[in-house]
């Protein structure tokens, strides 16, 4: 059983990884710098596990929103959420 939650565990991750590589490919820089900075903020977070999955889950679905955005939208935004991190 173990071996079995090992190995979906694996899979979910080598996933997400192929889904972020494809996103991210469609992101602004500015949009990859900040989803980048909020990856890194949740997984340096102490709230419970289940509340980070959730976030996790949020910012992935923000992250496909983000994607049917033209370039200059996306820019536009990220940037704006980009200059508050810097305050």
């Amino acid at each position: 059983m173990k071996k079995f939650i090992v190995v979906i565990s694996l899979l979910l991750s080598a996933c997400s990884s192929v889904l972020n590589v494809t996103q991210s490919a469609k992101l602004a820089n500015s949009c990859q710098t900040y989803f980048n900075i909020l990856d890194e903020n949740v997984a340096t977070s102490t709230l419970p596990a289940e509340t980070l999955q959730a976030l996790q889950q949020d910012f992935a679905q923000y992250r496909k929103e983000f994607t049917k955005l033209s370039a200059e939208k996306q820019e536009q935004f990220c940037r704006a959420r980009l200059a508050r991190f810097q305050h």
